[in-house]
């Protein structure tokens, strides 16, 4: 059974690694792997069936349920959706059973027991069928740490198989059984030193499902945080960390796979940890926070260039295309959009590279420790949550308010530098939303989002001209009717962007403060 955490029922916290090939023999060497730290290693091989109704109700509701065999053992076990610290967590129900098929005795209790009849009364267990399997060898071990937190590692190898399809597992997982969370990532952290390793932030059931339906990652968006009057501040800081935390792990495969939204999801993640560690900057270890607002400040530029390059190939270049008339000036762009598909390519390989190295996985484990650790605030952490962020959302207002004026005499550079006050201004008043009017808060971030909206539109045109200045390099002749026809397109956006700037700007100077 999984640990349980924040008294939300019993959680499986685990952080699961792709391992690389000959990482065994490097993990044999490191002191939490020999004794008296480990016990022996017990090999295991089992066999795992998932189940799902016809419709994927389960797949629909986000559960999973298995039966794993191993030996003469089974067990069912039903999983949940992320929970727990730093997207780390998954809810566990396990019960050993009888026989391949499941046991709906054992659904009481379980997520499942709210699913067990349909419209026409047919009980679920009946209209179980298995959908996919795994076949694992695991190596297993319990790790006893100094400060008494026991991890149970797994080396898994084998095969997911749906169908005629099959996918390999290679993977390292790193399961609490006792202790804090904050040491698991601490152990994670030592391990990932010696043998670099990136996160696989799949599970073997999303990715069967995944398998069996032929379909690539899907991005997720940002989860709402929940509303507590009386939150203190060091619970709402893990909280809001993890949630960034979970937001950005949940987006990882998609991104990998080159998904446009994966990829603006996981650079929404950045900016809203980015934010975070503002809100809560007079609060937190300076030199903890600064260093992590510069590793997600640094991650976040390759981040940002993928998504640029996105943005200008599948929005804004066919935008200029359709917008011109001449023949010759759309022949002209679409030559254009070839060359940049070449350089969007350039940017999601650094993007995946990024994603696979060491510094990301480091920055990710970092935070997760971090976040749970309870000292990341100090002697801040128990006031009140209602107390500590006024004064902040208050600078960052007064700061976007400021860029704000003058828009007519406002430079380019300046009117960014706007868009990048308002924007950090509506992340802080969504993440920082729990002890206040959720109606308040929903009518100022409306007014941020509308005003980020003709700034959205400017920040395009000067990045579409930005991106294709890089195509020319070497070679400025090949692109120069292309050239030529994308700022003509660009001033007209610029135009209409600076046309609904000052309405949209009065709007958020009169919108008021939630938090007064």
């Amino acid at each position: 059974m999984g640990r349980k955490h924040d008294g939300a029922g019993p959680v499986e916290i685990e952080v699961s690694f792709r391992l690389p090939e000959g990482a065994e023999a490097a993990l044999a060497t490191l002191p939490a792997f020999q004794p008296p730290l480990a016990a022996p290693a017990e090999a295991v091989r089992a066999r795992t069936t998932y189940f799902d109704t016809p419709d994927r109700l389960l797949l629909r509701h986000r559960l999973a349920l298995r039966i794993r065999r191993s030996g003469r053992q089974r067990v069912q076990t039903v999983k949940s959706g992320a929970a727990g610290p730093g997207g780390f967590g998954r809810g566990e129900w396990e019960a050993p059973v009888a026989r391949d098929r499941p046991d709906p005795a054992a659904f009481a209790g379980t997520p499942l027991a709210a699913l067990d009849l349909d419209s026409s009364g047919r009980a679920l267990a009946d209209r179980l069928e298995p959908v996919f399997t795994t076949e694992i060898d695991r190596r297993r071990q319990l790790l006893h740490l100094p400060d008494g937190t026991v991890v149970e590692a797994a080396l898994d190898t084998g095969v997911i198989r749906a169908g005629a399809s099959s996918r390999p597992v290679r993977e390292l997982e790193l399961e609490l059984k006792q202790g804090s969370p904050a040491a698991l990532f601490r152990l994670a952290l030592e391990i990932h030193a010696v043998v670099p390793l990136a996160i696989e932030a799949e599970s073997k059931a999303a990715r069967g499902y995944r398998l069996l339906a032929g379909t690539a990652p899907a991005a997720e968006p940002a989860p709402a945080p929940a509303r507590d009057p009386s939150a203190r501040s060091g619970a709402a800081f893990a909280a809001m960390l993890g949630n960034g935390l979970r937001h950005l792990l949940a987006n990882l495969p998609a991104a990998m796979a080159g998904g446009l939204e994966g990829v603006h999801q996981l650079r929404v993640a950045l900016r809203r940890l980015r934010t975070v560690l503002a809100l809560f900057r007079e609060a937190a270890e300076p030199s903890a926070a600064a260093a992590f607002d510069a590793g997600l400040r640094r991650a976040g530029r390759v981040f940002g260039e993928a998504r640029d390059w996105d943005v200008f190939c599948a929005e804004l270049l066919p935008e200029a295309i359709t917008s011109v008339a001449e023949p010759a000036a759309a022949e002209a762009l679409r030559r254009l959009r070839t060359d940049a598909e070449r350089a969007r390519e350039q940017a999601h390989a650094a993007l995946r590279a990024e994603l696979e190295g060491p510094a990301f996985t480091a920055l990710v484990l970092g935070l997760a420790a971090w976040a749970e650790e309870g000292r990341a605030l100090g002697g801040e952490r128990r006031k009140p949550l209602a107390r500590l962020l006024p004064d902040r959302l208050r600078r960052l207002a007064r700061r976007a308010r400021r860029r704000a004026r003058h828009l007519g005499r406002r430079s380019d550079a300046e009117l960014h530098g706007l868009r990048r006050s308002v924007r950090k201004l509506r992340f802080a008043a969504e993440l920082g939303a729990a002890p206040f009017r959720p109606k308040r808060v929903k009518r100022y971030r409306r007014a941020t989002k509308a005003l980020l909206a003709p700034l959205g539109m400017l920040n395009d045109a000067g990045m579409a001209l930005r991106l294709a200045g890089t195509l020319e390099a070497g070679e400025p002749a090949r692109h120069e009717a292309a050239r030529a026809a994308l700022a003509r397109w660009a001033e007209a956006r610029r135009a209409t962007a600076l046309a609904r700037l000052p309405e949209a700007r009065d709007a958020f100077r009169n919108a008021r403060a939630f938090w007064d």
